[in-house]
């Protein structure tokens, strides 16, 4: 079967009803009539809140692995293993 054959098989199986005609267009001009979101000061901030949170949490991530590395370093260390 081609894939366009397929398609139309699942389409017969899974569709219930057949859209009415001029549908799309009617959806389309729904959605062409709907307001654009405002970019304002209320988005500016929290994007400058949210990348703000962002460098502060990797920052915390880093500083978290630093010193899993200075603790398990340490571990080595007072231990006395030698390579």
């Amino acid at each position: 079967m081609k894939a366009k054959t397929l398609y139309e098989t699942w389409c017969q199986e899974r569709s219930r009803r057949k859209p009415s005609d001029g549908f799309a267009d009617r959806v389309m001009r729904q959605v062409e009539s709907l307001p654009m979101p405002a970019a304002g000061e209320s988005t500016a901030n929290s994007n400058r809140w949210q990348g703000l949170a962002r460098v502060v949490l990797c920052a915390a991530a880093v500083v978290a692995a630093l010193f899993r590395v200075a603790e398990l370093l340490s571990m080595f260390v007072a231990t006395g293993i030698e390579n």
